[in-house]
């Protein structure tokens, strides 16, 4: 990727975003793991709540929605970093901002899960 934007405050900024991008696949590849941990863990549990289960599926879910997502997001990053006279929209600001609430969501999520599964082996 070789970045053709003449205005190199912009194109430094347009690349910290592609790196932040870059970081939430790394936080999703954590939340994969967590999630494989979790569900090990779980199917060794005799008295697993089934909200942990459901809320660890729908959590993968998400999780894989949200990976397309950034790697959509990541794309239009790119072609404003290497595309000549690439316009920038304000979509941009949106779907940053909503995709970092998003990963911010899912990390939180996962941790709650954790908490509940830490909860119920106490209780037994």
């Amino acid at each position: 990727m070789e970045a053709l934007i003449e205005d190199t405050e912009l194109e430094f900024e347009l690349q910290e975003i592609y790196l932040t991008g870059k970081q939430w696949l790394a936080d999703l590849a954590f939340l994969d793991n967590e999630h494989v941990f979790l569900t090990k863990l779980l199917a060794g549990e005799k008295n697993a709540a089934r909200h942990i289960e459901e809320g660890l599926h729908s959590a993968m879910l998400e999780q894989h929605d949200l990976h397309k997502d950034i790697l959509h997001f990541i794309n239009k990053i790119e072609q404003l970093i290497v595309v000549p006279g690439a316009v920038i929209g304000l979509s941009l600001i949106d779907d940053l901002i909503s995709l970092q609430i998003r990963v911010g969501g899912a990390l939180l999520a996962m941790k709650d899960l954790k908490l509940a599964l830490t909860g119920i082996r106490r209780a037994a």
